[in-house]
């Protein structure tokens, strides 16, 4: 039985005679017309009807359907996921769209239309208008139609600093399996970062126990170094003082132990470093360590760190007291004993300041001499090791560590003074003179630069 051709076109038949004609050839062969044969020929129709789709959605495609390069007009919005979608809706992402978050402030959920039932990695994508900003007490997690709750990161791996997520900003986020979770595309509100080295405030004190407790002011700056996902430097900013313990081993919070490993040692310089994680940078914390090097220090799950200074502890692993003043200047309460109290000659010596490594040391100097000139210089270890003294040439004009004494009838003359001069990373410095004199050196403090030259 004939119907659907397969070429678009329905053949009429009456079980012996196919086409267009098919009662005129039964009328020319005098064939009666009997029942089967009418039979047969509705059939064929109603089966070439039955394969047409019926405009009140009674039957459904069987089969792929050609358009024959025409289009479907006034086609109605998709509201399930097997629905077509018609043009507006591209246009308008609406089945990304979420509207405003619901949730909790750190544990968001919201909804698309269609609901999607599952997150498919590089293809999941939603809108939203963040409803609460994002506070510091952990990550941010997002649930979309009820399918699961997962991260809601910055980038891969990396959670939202507190405060990123703003209020009333629009985000547009994309389902990654490796993490897994949902990774902002757009719409992340980061703080104005800080300049490279930028450090206000934070000023540090002896605390109540003065041999074991630092006290940390407030204060804000970028981070010197980062371990973070692309290197990424946060702001780290404090709204109290904190206190740390020497003689603890580290704990987040003011008040417990800030050493970064052992037990504390005598005679030692310590760096205090303030430390954070870049997916939860408040609350910025604080540890004292041996280590000169900001990468070094960071504890785990941590990779951000700073220095914001140098305490020392004298034999017996108590922090000697100092007063820290703007600009990066420490003064000793009561200076260290002399760091040199000997014979200076021609010959160039080394000689270890109490200063921490790599800062300028603030010293007063004594030059003794009973008969002729006294003449002596005190340098970094930065310059030449064959510089010599002398009263008329550099390093005399060029260098500010070059000092001239007359006491020329005088017996047992004396003169001081004080001076700055940079240590090296071993608190060093090279001094030379233009005879045998008697020197003493008393290291009364320090400047140190507290990582503004980091890269």
């Amino acid at each position: 039985m004939a119907g659907w051709n397969g070429a678009g076109q329905v053949i009429r038949s009456d079980s012996v005679t196919e086409g267009a004609a098919v009662w005129q050839a039964a009328r020319a062969r005098s064939q009666r017309i009997e029942d089967t044969h009418h039979d047969a020929h509705d059939e064929v129709l109603a089966g070439a009807i039955e394969k047409c789709l019926n405009r009140d959605g009674e039957n459904a495609m069987a089969a792929n359907l050609a358009m024959g390069g025409f289009k479907s007009t006034n086609v109605g919005a998709g509201q399930a996921r097997s629905d077509s979608v018609n043009l507006g809706q591209v246009q308008d992402l609406g089945f990304q769209w979420a509207g405003t978050a619901g949730g909790t402030t750190n544990a968001l959920t919201v909804a698309v239309t269609p609901a999607i039932t599952a997150y498919v990695s590089g293809k999941s994508k939603i809108r939203f208008v963040v409803g609460t900003t994002n506070t510091a007490a952990g990550g941010v997690t997002i649930d979309v139609n009820g399918v699961g709750v997962v991260a809601l990161e910055q980038r891969v791996g990396m959670n939202p600093p507190a405060r990123s997520l703003v209020a009333g900003a629009l985000v547009e986020a994309v389902y990654v399996s490796t993490t897994p979770g949902f990774v902002i595309t757009s719409g992340l509100y980061l703080e104005t970062p800080l300049p490279r080295g930028y450090i206000d405030g934070f000023v540090l004190s002896n605390a109540a126990d003065v041999d074991h407790d630092i006290a940390v002011a407030v204060g804000e700056a970028r981070s010197e170094y980062s371990a973070a996902p692309g290197g990424r430097h946060i702001n780290f900013v404090t709204a109290s003082p904190i206190t740390k313990r020497i003689d603890a081993a580290w704990a987040v919070g003011s008040g417990n132990g800030g050493l970064d490993s052992g037990t504390v040692a005598g005679d030692s310089w310590y760096a205090i470093y303030g430390v954070a994680r870049p997916s939860l940078p408040d609350p910025i914390d604080f540890i004292f360590s041996l280590s000169a090097d900001p990468s070094a220090v960071v504890p785990t799950d941590y990779s951000l760190s700073r220095r914001i200074g140098w305490v020392r502890t004298d034999t017996s692993g108590n922090i000697l007291p100092f007063k820290h003043y703007p600009g990066g200047e420490f003064r000793y309460v009561t200076p260290p004993a002399l760091n040199v109290d000997d014979t200076v000659t021609t010959t160039p010596s080394l000689h270890t300041l109490s200063a921490p490594p790599n800062t300028e040391a603030i010293i007063n100097v004594q030059v003794r001499r009973t008969a002729a000139a006294a003449a002596v210089l005190i340098m970094s270890r930065d310059m030449s090791a064959s510089l010599a003294v002398s009263d008329n040439a550099t390093p005399l004009a060029s260098h500010g560590y070059r000092m001239s004494f007359d006491t020329v009838g005088l017996n047992d003359g004396r003169t001081y003074q004080e001076m700055r001069v940079r240590v090296d990373a071993s608190s060093q410095v090279r001094i030379v003179a233009d005879n045998s004199l008697t020197l003493r050196v008393a290291t009364l403090g320090w400047v140190d630069r507290r990582g503004r030259d980091a890269t």
